[in-house]
């Protein structure tokens, strides 16, 4: 329960935002710090905390384990952080506990403010059937095993007043057992499970509305293309001063428009620039993303001269545009992307986009994908069409900042590595988009991204990306995109087949190279060094998973006298290598190669000569005939 506060805080609260926002908790509370911050408001929450306590002043075992685990004298102290009123309350006084619950929905209503109901209480068995709370709690529960249950207490006190007799007290157990009894033999009796009485994710009149087989146009029209291009090169009003570096920065962006080329910034504008203009609200969040963590976005330029003064460049792109809901984050993975997931159930014509800091700090956020993303289909029957980005590449900066762990999220997909899908399906494609519990990708190009990002709202269903995003090549020539590859007609390419020299003779080429991400730079850069391009031949991949089987094949066949390959920048025993290895070889039916760094426990080493040694020698394995 504990990992499902930040995301179920979100939704409850714009669903019942009028009239009441419960939220459960059980001897803690999560995501409360950010509760009161401009882009995560909730509209306020009613807290219900179940203090499993029964006497902390008298309970001397109880006194010794909470000063053992706790640095506050109650659980309810965390609400003290935004500055929320706690009602503590004895949860055996069954109208007590009515009436300071009554209390605390006023007043979140009236105020729209958090406020906390504490429930003094116990557990009467121990944290399971299987517990035995004696083990540690002896002198507590000698305790509760004398107390009545809260019905008894309540029935007696009924009884003293004069208001029921143990008459009526039998009539109602009776009723109520009959109830119980009367759905169970019911339930037997049910033989089919409808998944719609289950879903959380309705969205009443999208799946209707939706042709099932068919994936929506992703690519726009020219004059769209020239629209937003030129709109993210323009300077704000000359009365807005903005820094040095911007005007630099929107100086390169117009020379590039002029000769039609798309950097990765300006394939971000034009994938969010787009979606606003088809009515389709996005929300981007997280630590440093207004600017970019490497500054390549700068999507909030700010005043030099007026503190707090802001343009927002894509909040004017058309008069009747979407809401572009963008917002730095506080330095929290695991709240802000649990409140993201949240989010992205809300709407099927929303786009939630989330991006860490650097790849790597995704996993202090691992609970949230291990619990909702990675099985938010088949354990909670939701769809999402969440975005995750991960800044993700091993560039020297050591075992913190360099990688993104991509292997985690692909020993989650739940694909079978021995079943092949049938590469004469027509619609195989969107059979295995159907079918994955989440997309994973290690894009190459500004127009494959926005294809991708378009891509997460054409589609007849919705899924979560995981996307590893680059570093270098933010600004590296080689992440480059003609303005042609984002018209209409083009689409995502799952994987990028090889298109110099060494594709026009196939027969001469020594060594197949397949490959994911920025190490594709470097496998370039070297080809043309050593003047090996007729030699060697590189094929992306771009969609890890679903796998790209049909157009990796058509690759292999191509090259029939070569030597194959997968090579990563990451170490051996992490990356993609352990995910497509096994689905390379089954697909070919025999052993390929591996060039990557050797097996380490580490992600990155932090040490530079290191560092330049693994490189080395990765390139020395790369261009080896």
């Amino acid at each position: 329960m504990a990992l499902s506060r930040p995301y179920i805080i979100w939704k409850l609260s714009r669903k019942y935002f009028p009239v009441r926002c419960p939220n459960m908790h059980g001897s803690r509370l999560q995501s409360k710090y950010s509760s009161n911050a401009d882009s995560f408001l909730s509209g306020a929450n009613a807290n219900f905390l179940e203090a499993q306590y029964l006497d902390w002043a008298k309970t001397k075992g109880a006194i010794d384990s909470q000063s053992a685990t706790m640095s506050c004298a109650l659980f309810s102290d965390v609400a003290k952080c935004v500055d929320a009123p706690v009602l503590h309350v004895n949860a055996d006084d069954a109208e007590a506990v009515a009436h300071v619950a009554r209390v605390a929905i006023e007043y979140r209503c009236k105020f729209k403010k958090d406020v906390v109901l504490d429930l003094v209480c116990y557990r009467r068995f121990g944290h399971s059937e299987e517990d035995e709370p004696m083990f540690t709690q002896p002198f507590m529960y000698k305790k509760i095993r004398t107390m009545e249950t809260v019905d008894k207490i309540y029935g007696a006190k009924l009884k003293a007043e004069g208001i029921i007799n143990d008459a009526d007290i039998k009539q109602w157990e009776k009723e109520y057992m009959d109830t119980l009894n009367k759905h169970f033999e019911l339930a037997k009796k049910i033989t089919k499970l409808s998944i719609m009485d289950w879903i959380d994710t309705p969205w009443t009149g999208f799946f209707e509305a939706t042709d099932p087989n068919k994936v929506q146009e992703t690519g726009i029209s020219d004059a769209t293309i020239s629209t937003i291009s030129q709109h993210f090169c323009k300077l704000p009003e000359s009365s807005f001063e903005i820094h040095k570096g911007i005007v630099r920065i929107l100086a390169n962006r117009e020379k590039m428009v002029k000769e039609g080329i798309a950097d990765w910034a300006m394939g971000e504008a034009l994938a969010y620039g787009s979606l606003l203009r088809d009515k389709i609200h996005i929300r981007l969040t997280g630590e440093d993303v207004e600017r970019g963590t490497m500054a390549h976005r700068h999507h909030v330029y700010h005043h030099q001269g007026v503190d707090g003064a802001t343009y927002r460049v894509l909040d004017t792109l058309y008069p009747d545009q979407a809401r572009y809901s963008l917002h730095n984050s506080s330095l929290s993975e695991f709240g802000i992307l649990g409140f993201e997931v949240g989010y992205s159930y809300s709407s099927p014509y929303l786009l939630t986009i989330w991006e860490a800091q650097y790849g790597d700090f995704a996993d202090t956020a691992q609970p949230v994908f291990d619990t909702f993303i990675a099985n938010g289909e088949s354990k909670w029957v939701c769809q999402s069409g969440l975005v995750v980005q991960l800044p993700h590449g091993i560039d020297g900066a050591g075992p913190e900042h360099s990688s993104a762990r991509i292997e985690r999220y692909l020993q989650q997909a739940d694909d079978d590595e021995d079943n092949i899908p049938d590469l004469d399906d027509k619609d195989m494609v969107l059979k295995q988009l159907r079918a994955a519990n989440w997309i994973v990708c290690n894009l190459t190009t500004p127009a494959n991204y926005f294809h991708m990002i378009r891509r997460q709202i054409a589609l007849p269903f919705r899924k979560p990306v995981i996307l590893m995003t680059p570093k270098v090549g933010l600004k590296h020539p080689y992440y480059r995109s003609k303005f042609e590859d984002f018209r209409i007609g083009t689409s995502f390419q799952r994987a990028i087949r090889e298109s110099g020299p060494a594709s026009k003779k196939p027969e001469g080429v020594k060594k197949l190279i397949f490959c994911s991400g920025k190490v594709a730079i470097t496998i370039s850069e070297l080809v043309k060094e050593k003047k090996l391009e007729d030699k060697i031949a590189m094929c992306r991949i771009e969609q890890l998973y679903p796998f790209p089987y049909d157009i990796v094949l058509k690759e292999y066949c191509r090259y029939e006298n070569a030597k194959v390959f997968f090579c990563q920048e990451e170490h051996k025993n992490q990356g993609p290598w352990p995910f497509v290895k096994v689905r390379l070889e089954n697909l070919f039916g025999k052993k390929i190669g591996c060039i990557s760094r050797p097996s380490s426990s580490a992600s990155a080493t932090g040490i530079k000569w290191v560092h330049a040694k693994e490189l080395k020698e990765l390139k020395e394995k790369i261009v080896m005939l």
